[in-house]
């Protein structure tokens, strides 16, 4: 066999290599007792017949071979000159089927030459003992132990010996297969000189670690076939691990390799050797103490190539095989950390650790148990040199189904895209929802508020109408100078009475002067305010009254002109000077029928030339007309469940449904919802959202409201919250459709 060196080119063979197995063909009943076969049988049946002969073939091999090696082993024990004197002289001649030719590489026992089988016509490698171990009987016995113990190894990842020969100089020589390549330490400095030079980001490390890790593997394969074989083999490093050029490995270098369970053993009988056999950074700590060793210190060694491997340097260095043995005893290992600071995986750490720990108790029970952990991390399984917290156990799965988790990453991003999609549209609905509320809600309380104001402007109107009236009224009573105006016969003349029991001359001045003011008490019932949509004033009577029972009223009523006004509360409030000169009174109705009319009544002071009050001009105002006069285009309205007006005392003045009020008025008539109520006395105006219970749902309302300034009355409606947005939603589509 031959080293290559593979760095030219400056390249680096990484690559994986791909390895294919032989398929042999056997015929099926070479395989099967002849008196087992049936001219019809199964398919079942002749398979598991098969599988059954072909496990006994197995055994029966492993026997045999363990048996030669152990009897191979035990006559290098007790050999002697004699016996093997007559076994050199049984083996054949090197040069009867070999061509010897120069030599390219040698060890402390031999050395390797070329050659080339005279018969086959192959090149071999030819292993020749060293001429100054030839009178050595220990070494010539070695030399042929090691050659039939590795013949019994077959294994493809051991090197198969051909044959053992002799030659007229008493000399030893192996024919074994010649492999082209470099062994493992060579091409890990190779890789480490490319790396310095060109540093390790030009290259694929990652690939790289994996190739040499598959190498590792069927080196462990190796070894694990020889512990089932009950050999260790005692020298494992990188200089014996071999490299062919199409990515070959092979485990070579068996000289010192021996049983496991040696026969005879017994650890109370058994003592130090003198001598310690093998390479110092590869020994373990047990091995350096004397004490007995098992396959584990293959394990140990293993351990430290794997640090080798992934590390590129060696994990115990020193001067001197002491050092380096002291350094092993310490446990001063190296950190598992890479030369040219790649990454190491924790998994791969915790593995190297594992096979190389000190205690031999903590390492892998068997090459095996290393090689499947390494297999779990390459597959990026749970290893058991470190196992997984609850995180990564999830992770990794995500990763080996990696279809499942597309999938049901996927799923996952639907259902949050297709749940915010429905929150948003939930959102858009609740958002659209509230916006026509507080719409519908806004012109509502839009239109209460414009018919509280235009209540309280007309009033204001009429109130002043009647001072300026009262103020001229007053000026002509009060003048010192005759007045004559001649009145057309086409206006009609203010009704005149007295309250019974007083008598007023015809051609009393006042009469004649009073219906100077015709026109403008005619225009204070019809003209004042307006008309409602029936053509009736809301005002339904004015007139004055003096303080000496004189009355003047128009319409011209024998029921008002002929009663005594001065005992009325009004007249009496009127007439006190502490008293303002003009305002309204409080609602009332002169009669007691539920269909008689809800009044108010503007009053205003005529004082006499001394300052002193004479006189009381007034006019009584028909609250349901004067309503119905103001124009608010209210088209939700009619679709209100209550229109109320209530004093600050929180008592009815009028109420009704559906935008018609029905009159009546009283002191015990109060607001019968006192939440609503306290809520409207203490803002004036504004809405009010609300439940109440019917039938035993809860069904929404709200209430608008506003303050009328002048009366200090509240005007307020009431709608079911959902049918005000239907019918305001209605309203505004029909208004949009052309």
């Amino acid at each position: 066999m031959t080293k290559q060196n593979t760095d030219q080119d400056n390249t680096i063979k990484m690559d994986t290599p791909d390895l294919s197995g032989k398929t042999i063909e056997l015929p099926l009943d070479d395989f099967m007792p002849r008196r087992t076969r049936k001219k019809k049988s199964s398919s079942v049946s002749r398979t598991a017949t098969f599988f059954t002969e072909t496990l006994s073939l197995f055994r029966d091999h492993a026997k045999d071979t363990e048996e030669t090696i152990r009897a191979e082993q035990g006559e290098v024990r007790h050999h002697n000159v004699a016996q093997e004197q007559d076994e050199s002289e049984k083996l054949g001649k090197l040069e009867e089927d070999f061509e010897r030719r120069e030599t390219f590489a040698g060890g402390g026992q031999g050395v390797i030459s070329r050659g080339k089988d005279l018969h086959l016509r192959r090149l071999v490698a030819i292993k020749s003992l060293r001429e100054e171990h030839l009178n050595d009987p220990a070494q010539r016995g070695a030399f042929i132990a090691e050659a039939r113990v590795t013949a019994q190894l077959e294994h493809p990842a051991i090197l198969p010996i051909y044959s053992i020969h002799s030659d007229d100089s008493n000399g030893l020589h192996l024919a074994m297969k010649m492999v082209y390549g470099q062994d493992l330490k060579s091409y890990l400095q190779t890789i480490v000189k490319h790396y310095r030079k060109d540093g390790i980001r030009a290259y694929n490390e990652r690939k790289s670690l994996r190739f040499r890790l598959d190498l590792f593997l069927r080196i462990c394969d190796a070894l694990s076939y020889a512990h089932s074989r009950n050999i260790m083999h005692c020298d494992l490093k990188p200089e014996n691990i071999m490299i062919g050029e199409y990515h070959e490995a092979y485990l070579m270098d068996w000289g010192i390799a021996r049983q496991i369970r040696e026969p005879g053993y017994d650890p109370a009988t058994w003592t130090k050797p003198k001598r310690i056999t093998g390479t110092p950074r590869f020994l373990t700590p047990e091995a350096i103490r004397g004490e007995h060793c098992d396959e584990r210190a293959d394990i140990y060694a293993m351990g430290l190539i794997l640090y080798e491997i992934t590390t590129l340097e060696e994990a115990y260095s020193g001067n001197t095989p002491e050092a380096i043995m002291r350094k092993i005893c310490a446990q001063d290992m190296r950190p598992v950390v890479h030369l040219f600071k790649y990454p190491i995986d924790s998994d791969l750490k915790a593995i190297i650790l594992k096979a190389a720990a000190e205690d031999p108790e903590d390492r892998y029970p068997s090459v095996k148990a290393l090689a499947d952990d390494l297999r779990k991390y390459l597959r990026n399984e749970e290893v058991t040199a470190n196992p997984d917290s609850l995180i990564r156990k999830a992770v990794r799965w995500t990763m080996h189904h990696s279809k499942a988790t597309l999938i049901t990453m996927l799923l996952c991003v639907i259902a949050v895209i297709g749940n915010l999609a429905y929150n948003l549209a939930g959102q858009i609905t609740t958002q659209q929802t509230e916006f026509s509320q507080k719409t519908a809600i806004g012109i509502a309380f839009h239109h209460c508020a414009e018919i509280a104001y235009k209540f309280d402007r007309e009033l204001s109107k009429m109130e002043n109408l009647l001072i300026a009236t009262g103020n001229e009224l007053e000026f002509f009573y009060n003048r010192t100078t005759p007045f004559r105006s001649n009145i057309e016969e086409t206006v009609p003349r203010i009704g005149h009475g007295s309250a019974a029991g007083t008598e007023h001359a015809e051609n009393d001045r006042r009469i004649n002067d009073t219906n100077l003011f015709s026109r403008r008490f005619i225009k204070l019932v019809h003209g004042g305010l307006g008309k409602d949509t029936t053509g009736i004033s809301p005002v339904t009577i004015a007139g004055i009254s003096f303080d000496d029972g004189l009355n003047f009223a128009y319409p011209a009523d024998p029921a008002v002109l002929n009663a005594d006004l001065r005992k009325s509360p009004g007249f009496r409030n009127r007439m006190m000077p502490d008293q303002p000169v003009s305002g309204w009174s409080v609602p009332f109705r002169q009669e007691k029928a539920d269909d008689a009319p809800t009044l108010l009544t503007c009053s205003v002071r005529i004082n006499s030339a001394e300052g002193k009050p004479a006189a009381v001009l007034y006019l009584d105002l028909d609250i349901s007309r004067l309503l119905q006069t103001i124009k608010v285009k209210n088209t939700l309205q009619d679709h209100a469940e209550e229109i109320t007006f209530i004093d600050g005392a929180g008592r009815i003045i009028l109420t009704g449904k559906s935008g018609h009020l029905n009159e009546f008025t009283g002191e015990d008539n109060m607001y019968g919802d006192k939440k609503l109520l306290e809520y409207i006395l203490q803002y004036e105006n504004g809405y009010l959202n609300f439940t109440r219970n019917e039938d035993g749902n809860d069904v929404e309302y709200v209430c608008v409201f506003a303050r009328c300034q002048t009366l200090g009355l509240f005007y307020l409606e009431i709608y079911k919250l959902q049918t005000l947005i239907e019918k305001h939603e209605a309203h505004r589509i029909k208004k949009k459709t052309p």
